[in-house]
């Protein structure tokens, strides 16, 4: 299915003698044909792509958890040594009597004990953030970049497809251009175009129709000369003028 701006867009440029020029709209120029594989490519690339985030979620998922262990068993481990330590400290001071030196050097000790386990705990909880930090992060980076890579494998595949598809179009047309008798052929491929080789053998082809047409004119103007020389009817003579600048004009006819 071919757009009719595409088409006239297409044709208006040839007439001219000027490579069409890509115009964004003329790149669906078979959108069944090109969305059909554009949507296939997007497909399998969405599919690794689903299957590979699968697997860093699961190990993302996998250190989330580890975290969240590791936090909880420092959080008991704090409230353990808290409890143990006030014990110690309790039985500690009983047993020391009178002696404030110690008792200072006691109370240092448990301060001291006590900031090491909550340093320990706040570095526990620090690194559940952040992990969980990273993992909210990774699902939106993964999901913007399977997004963003489908949306460029999508445009991709259109543009890849249009260079084959553009070729197929531009043939097509000359080839009922060839069919209403026209041979005057000017139109080339653009650059980037795929299916040079058959382009190059349809050329071939009506290069060797136009010699062959300009043989058959060649014999013609010479049956003409003879038939004047023969004093042949005007009539006859005029007939075989009119076929003669018929098949003149299939060498020169302007393209549309």
């Amino acid at each position: 299915m071919i757009t009719t701006s595409s088409a006239d867009n297409t044709a208006a440029h040839g007439a001219q003698g000027a490579p069409p020029k890509r115009l964004l709209r003329n790149y669906l120029l078979n959108p069944r044909f090109q969305l059909k594989y554009t949507a296939m490519i997007c497909g399998v690339a969405l599919v690794l792509s689903t299957g590979l985030s699968v697997i860093v979620f699961r190990n993302a998922n996998a250190a989330r958890i580890q975290a969240e262990h590791a936090v909880s068993q420092a959080e008991v481990a704090f409230r353990e040594s808290k409890t143990s330590a006030e014990i110690l400290h309790t039985n500690t001071m009983m047993n020391v009597g009178d002696n404030p030196e110690l008792v200072a050097q006691i109370n240092r000790d448990l301060r001291r004990a006590e900031a090491e386990l909550t340093a320990k705990l706040a570095e526990s909880r620090q690194s559940r953030e952040n992990i969980e930090r990273n993992y909210a992060r990774l699902k939106i980076t993964l999901f913007v970049g399977v997004a963003l890579l489908v949306l460029l494998l999508g445009l991709s595949g259109i543009v890849i497809t249009h260079k084959l598809v553009g070729p197929v179009f531009k043939l097509k047309r000359l080839l009922r251009t060839v069919g209403k008798g026209n041979l005057d052929i000017r139109e080339r491929l653009r650059k980037g175009d795929e299916l040079e080789d058959l382009f190059d053998v349809f050329l071939e082809m009506v290069n060797s129709l136009r010699k062959s047409q300009s043989d058959e004119i060649a014999q013609l103007d010479a049956a003409i000369a003879d038939a004047r020389a023969g004093n042949a009817p005007a009539s006859s003579i005029e007939k075989l003028e009119a076929l003669r600048a018929r098949m003149q004009a299939t060498l020169e006819a302007p393209q549309r």
